[in-house]
């Protein structure tokens, strides 16, 4: 009888460490190197395109050499963090997540910007130019065009903003249902939360009232990722102006 015991708490002690095993491997540390080297290709990528094919005068071939290789890269490390951001998802890693989605919403916020203003520049520049073009009759057949422009290029400069930031959003939308099943979170709040990870600089704010409010943690790579940007954005600013 004995001897029965000893092996049914044996057989729970090795079924009991065998399940936190397996916990911890579920709960990865978030992979910070593949996170900085998607910011640095996808800053680099802008960088080659606004400045670097002004400045270097390279060929049509090896610009479009230097686009692709730009492209892989940057479809490669988009899908890699996707990929291993929704196991964490599922399993609960909160610290992933959270970590995750703060250091996207605050590295990613200048490409944002800049995107959205180019959006803004295209679509008021090309309805203020076709009205002009539209009063000029040797013109008149080319506002339709310019407008077609303005109304396609647009939207995908909002689409390019919205895929370079959807390894943050992933994470977001994640931290937002590990809450509700961890912090009960209700559903029009998390409804909310979503909805906001939209909005541009309030997504931002949203980020960070999710992790202190609900969490209490992140305080820290907030404030440090928060300074880094208001960095870059300034520098941003600055080039723009010398340049």
């Amino acid at each position: 009888m004995g001897d029965r015991e000893n092996y049914n708490v044996e057989e729970d002690i090795s079924i009991s460490k065998e399940t936190v095993d397996s916990e911890n491997k579920s709960m990865e540390k978030y992979p910070w190197l593949i996170s900085i080297l998607y910011i640095l290709v996808l800053y680099g990528w802008i960088g080659f395109v606004v400045y670097g094919m002004k400045y270097f005068n390279l060929n049509k071939w090896l610009s479009l050499g230097f686009n692709i290789v730009f492209l892989i890269a940057f479809i490669t490390l988009l899908t890699v963090q996707i990929s291993r951001a929704l196991p964490e998802i599922r399993s609960g890693n909160i610290d992933y997540c959270i970590n995750g989605f703060l250091f996207y919403k605050y590295t990613l916020l200048p490409s944002t910007l800049y995107f959205i203003f180019l959006a803004l520049i295209i679509f008021v520049g090309g309805i203020s130019v076709s009205l002009v073009v539209f009063f000029i009759p040797v013109m008149f057949l080319m506002a339709p065009f310019i407008l077609m422009v303005a109304f396609i290029l647009s939207p995908i400069m909002l689409a390019i903003s919205f895929i370079a930031a959807l390894p943050g959003f992933v994470l977001a939308v994640g931290t937002v249902i590990i809450s509700r099943k961890q912090k009960e979170m209700k559903l029009g709040r998390c409804v909310l939360h979503i909805l906001l990870q939209f909005v541009p600089v309030a997504d931002l704010i949203d980020a960070l009232y999710i992790s202190i409010h609900y969490w209490s943690r992140a305080k820290k790579l907030a404030i440090i990722t928060a300074v880094f940007a208001g960095i870059f954005i300034a520098a941003s600013i600055i080039l723009y102006i010398i340049c």
